[in-house]
């Protein structure tokens, strides 16, 4: 996600570069033969009469037009800075470049900058360019959004030349204005950032700023400014808010990440944090988000201040400040739900990028504001003509993330997407044939376009990610053709060794034709994943394990992958009739306790839904009577842990790299073992060694269960060795509150 709201630090509006909108009649040149004698007199005289003029550009205009010819640089380049600054007075007339006086201006002083490089007028004073007189045009042409070419080039030309007689605030202010007008002439860069970087004690916060957002802005890296500014930014007292913020998103913008100076900022923005604007707020946000730096204080801050002010937000603003806190999966529902709320009373203001944005940014987290997805699936319907193939398919993405399906909105999304199919990337392509198939949305026609314009995808124009997307949607579908098929295959056969695991597992439940290369080399993976995974009660004590976890790209190993590892652990596969009577438990669990849910969490908001269903038989020595029964477990909802302070008695989870932030403790099946635990303990009274516990266990997992939750499984059958163990799994989906939720 782009920063597009970033904010011109020099001229303090929306910093957005746009070209400019307006196209001159070259108008007359004035050679060498229109001088007339001048004296320095009369220069000054020109100069008070401009200055005085104060805010009135008419007036500036009117007084210039009629003395072009009799005008030195001073005079000249004093009318283009005063013009640019007249806010009020250019409204109708300069800034909307229909005065063709401006236009006139400017060839005078593009003539006299090109007379006085010539040899035979340098002792000519009113010809005298200084470095002050160039950039004070270039920032007045930034300011006013006039790009005068020739004119900008001679500037460039000359500055290069005499960086060094620049002042800090020149060099910042001919960086800016370059950058403003989206001008990246990188010869010029190099000199202005070379030069700063030498003469960094100069640059005022103000200057800094100026210097790195204009690098931000035009992308041009330069580890010389960079390094210099670090080391000028141990202290940053001086440093307003916009400062700050806006050092902190050029950090961003160019993905330089130095920890020191970051939390520097972070530090000092938290002191200050009530005198940042949204904007800085956003921006603010928006940076340390982009640079994967999770300073947990300053997005406390942050989000306390913001939604204090969440009124004050553009959509622009909400959309960076929600994107900023779903990229580091930080769900503070604090900050969110009201913020939602601000969604739904301004969704009509929003871009069709920006109701994508956030849309995503929600969808990211799994928090599904019902009113918010609402109000943005309404709001997007009469404008999804404009939406990009990129907002096609993230809109998609974030409703088909939540299992959100409406389906006037599905339908604009089909319409367009086959109309803008040539403007779709491959990944755009992956991803709506994700969306649509995970909603079981059998729109025909849309996949048979998505089918074409992937066939047309050149060989390694998939990512993997991409490859392992499309190949699942059309498999769960079933509307892949034996083309598409064999395309998909000779990519995987290309890539295989590329591939990560978590990919390998998708593919492999997809069952591509002449793809076997792929089973040998999944299994080749999980193969050193079963070497290293602990087989006794003591190695599940020591560190290897959960050390090899950390650097394992997998989330789970997919349907096939899952059963092929818990098969080589001892733990069998559940029967049909097993799982058919578990899928019927959880769908009435579901339905029943949907009402009831939404009373324990924050109203209209949808979470997903995942469920383990438990049916057991154990015999206790020393017991006559078996202890039998039924347990149905949900995942993040879980009394046992909260009565014991969140620890775990029995059974060890893991944190994974895929989903850090998830306790997987909390998973529904880890859960229920757990507490099955509990009970055989309770049931046996101490009248027996639990591990001579015999019996069965047969549990169904409403997914496919995590690397940690297959861990779980296996410390169980440690504990109880003589236990009969057996797991299904399935695949559903399930919502709170949505009418399509099971139940209802």
């Amino acid at each position: 996600m782009s920063l597009s709201g970033d904010e011109s630090p020099a001229a303090g509006v929306s910093a957005e570069v746009q070209k400019p909108r307006f196209s001159f009649s070259p108008g007359p040149r004035f050679g060498l033969e229109a001088r007339r004698p001048f004296k320095q007199s009369k220069g000054k005289e020109f100069n008070d009469i401009i200055l005085n003029a104060g805010q009135d550009g008419e007036a500036i205009l009117a007084f210039v037009h009629g003395r072009l010819q009799e005008l030195s640089v001073v005079n000249a380049t004093t009318a283009v800075h005063r013009l640019a600054k007249c806010q009020a007075g250019l409204a109708t007339a300069a800034t909307t470049s229909h005065d063709p006086r401006l236009r006139l201006l400017l060839d005078r002083v593009g003539e006299m900058f090109r007379a006085a490089s010539s040899e035979n007028d340098q002792n000519e004073w009113q010809f005298h360019v200084d470095p002050r007189a160039l950039t004070n045009v270039a920032w007045a042409q930034a300011k006013m959004l006039m790009r005068d070419a020739q004119l900008l080039g001679h500037i460039s030309t000359e500055v290069r030349q005499r960086v060094s007689e620049c002042s800090a605030q020149q060099v910042a202010n001919c960086a800016w204005a370059f950058a403003r007008l989206g001008l990246c002439d990188e010869r010029l860069l190099t000199a202005l950032t070379s030069e700063a970087a030498q003469r960094m004690a100069e640059f005022s916060p103000q200057n800094q700023m100026c210097m790195l957002w204009a690098c931000a802005k035009l992308q041009f890296l330069s580890l010389k400014l960079l390094q210099a500014v670090q080391q000028t930014m141990t202290s940053l007292r001086d440093f307003s808010s916009q400062h700050l913020s806006m050092v902190a998103w050029s950090c961003g913008s160019l993905g330089v990440r130095e920890n020191a100076m970051m939390d520097n900022i972070a530090v000092e923005a938290s002191r200050k944090i009530r005198t940042f604007t949204p904007q800085n707020l956003a921006n603010m946000a928006w940076a340390f988000a982009t640079l994967d730096v999770r300073h947990t204080k300053l997005f406390s801050t942050i989000s306390l201040e913001a939604r204090q002010r969440l009124q004050e937000f553009n959509q622009q603003h909400l959309c960076n400040l929600a994107w900023a806190f779903s990229t580091i999966h930080l769900t503070d529902e604090d900050l969110l739900l009201p913020l939602a709320e601000q969604v739904i009373s301004r969704a009509d203001e929003f871009t069709p990028q920006g109701l994508s944005n956030i849309a995503c940014s929600f969808a990211v987290l799994g928090l599904g504001h019902h009113n918010m997805f609402e109000a943005v699936g309404q709001a997007s319907i009469p404008k999804v003509k404009h939406f990009s193939p990129h907002d096609l398919e993230s809109i998609a993405w974030a409703f088909a993330r939540l299992g959100i399906h409406r389906e006037v909105l599905m339908d604009g999304i089909s319409q367009e997407a086959k109309l803008k199919i040539g403007q779709f990337h491959a990944l755009d392509v992956a991803n709506l044939a994700w969306a649509f198939a995970t909603l079981r949305v059998r729109d025909q026609e849309l996949m048979k376009t998505l089918e074409e314009a992937a066939k047309n995808t050149p060989v390694h124009g998939f990512s993997s990610q991409a490859l392992s997307q499309i190949a699942w949607a059309f498999a769960s579908l079933s509307c892949a053709s034996d083309a598409l098929l064999n395309h998909l295959s000779e990519e995987v056969l290309l890539r295989v060794d590329d591939l990560e695991l978590q990919q390998l597992a998708a593919l492999l439940d997809t069952k591509l034709p002449r793809c076997r290369v792929l089973g040998r080399r999944f299994g080749v993976l999980l193969w050193r994943f079963l070497e290293v995974f602990p087989r006794t009660k003591a190695q599940w004590m020591e560190e290897e394990y959960w050390d090899f976890l950390q650097k394992l790209q997998v989330d789970n190993f997919g349907l096939h992958g899952s059963s092929f590892v818990l098969q080589r652990l001892g733990i069998g596969k559940a029967d049909a009739a097993f799982a058919a009577r578990a899928q019927d438990e959880v769908k009435r669990y579901v339905g029943q306790s949907n009402d009831a849910l939404r009373g324990l969490t924050n109203q209209d908001v949808l979470h997903n839904r995942v469920c383990s269903f438990a049916e057991f038989d154990f015999s206790i020595p020393g017991k006559e009577k078996s202890f039998s029964g039924k347990m149905i477990r949900e995942n993040g909802f879980w009394s046992a842990s909260r009565s014991r302070g969140g620890k775990c008695r029995w059974l060890r989870a893991a944190s994974l790299k895929v989903g850090a932030l998830v306790d997987r403790s909390f998973c529904s099946e880890f859960q229920t073992l757990e507490e099955l635990c509990d009970c055989i303990e309770q049931e046996a009274a101490g009248a027996a060694l639990l591990e001579n516990v015999s019996g069965f266990l047969r549990l169904f997992v409403s997914t496919t269960p995590c690397v940690s939750c297959i861990g779980a499984l296996s410390q169980f059958r440690l504990l109880f060795p003589h236990l009969c163990m057996e797991v299904a799994c399935g695949q559903m989906p399930m919502r709170q509150g949505w009418q399509q939720d099971f139940g209802r």
